[in-house]
């Protein structure tokens, strides 16, 4: 073993959970203050706590609550308050700043390394940006991309468990229920002014489709690793929003006027 090999063990086996705690505070006033200079409705500093929130809550949801180590669970939450730092309000950064094709997901991992690069043991670092990737959405189905798009594909997914958990805590919103859920999707609308739905039914319609193509398949694929009455509390809110969007149906549903005046507002701010 040459002495190179030595010193990184030696690296390894000093920085502890500890010492990463510390580094991570260190960064912090520096992050913190990133993410107050963002405007965005939807991606901002209050969202990505509740974000932390919601992977705390996983966490002490699962079955077996020593699947990851505590060191694990300290690089998920950092990489979860992180993962959309100075994200650009646009699902296609590359749409907004066309003279470079990089995601939203690699812009974020640009700046941890920038932040963390001479601090964090590489392995960790690592570890935090395949999370952050895992999390990307919109360009890692190339057949869903429109054809003057197919170069912003990215082969993004979550593979492994805690991956998993990640990308779900990210979309958690609706864990807490319909109010919860229909107050953030609004959040949401207003940032992607690019997204805005012609009327409500198409609202509707797209807030079915992703609940039911993308939420629904990151429950399936963590339900061997959460408590069953924590998998069942998660598929009963599923099921309340999906009724509340068909009540919304209805014209006279006043959450559906609310939907309907937000749009057309949307339409002559735009």
């Amino acid at each position: 073993m040459t002495m190179t090999m030595n010193m990184a063990l030696n690296y390894l086996e000093k920085q502890t959970l500890e010492e990463i705690i510390n580094i991570f505070n260190r960064n912090r006033p520096k992050l913190i203050n990133r993410l107050k200079e963002l405007k965005n409705s939807y991606h901002n500093i209050n969202h990505m706590i509740s974000w932390v929130n919601n992977l705390e809550l996983l966490f002490s949801n699962l079955i077996n609550l020593n699947i990851f180590t505590e060191k694990e669970k300290e690089l998920a939450k950092e990489a979860m308050l992180r993962h959309d730092d100075w994200h650009c309000w646009n699902t296609y950064r590359q749409d907004v700043f066309k003279e470079e094709d990089i995601s939203n997901e690699e812009y974020t991992v640009e700046l941890l390394k920038k932040d963390l690069w001479n601090e964090l043991e590489s392995e960790n670092l690592e570890y935090m940006i395949n999370l952050i990737l895992s999390s990307a959405f919109g360009q890692n189905d190339e057949s869903k991309l429109p054809e003057w798009k197919k170069h912003y594909y990215r082969p993004y997914w979550p593979r492994t468990d805690m991956q998993k958990l990640f990308v779900l805590a990210d979309v958690g919103g609706f864990i807490n229920g319909w109010d919860d859920w229909f107050e953030e999707s609004l959040d949401f609308l207003r940032e992607s002014c690019n997204w805005n739905p012609p009327d409500v039914d198409t609202w509707i319609k797209n807030q079915r489709w992703f609940i039911d193509w993308h939420i629904v398949w990151l429950i399936e694929n963590v339900k061997d690793l959460l408590k069953p009455d924590f998998i069942k509390k998660l598929n009963d809110r599923i099921e309340e929003i999906r009724n509340n969007l068909d009540k919304l149906k209805e014209p006279s549903n006043k959450e559906r006027l609310k939907v309907e005046k937000f749009i057309e507002e949307l339409k002559v701010s735009n």
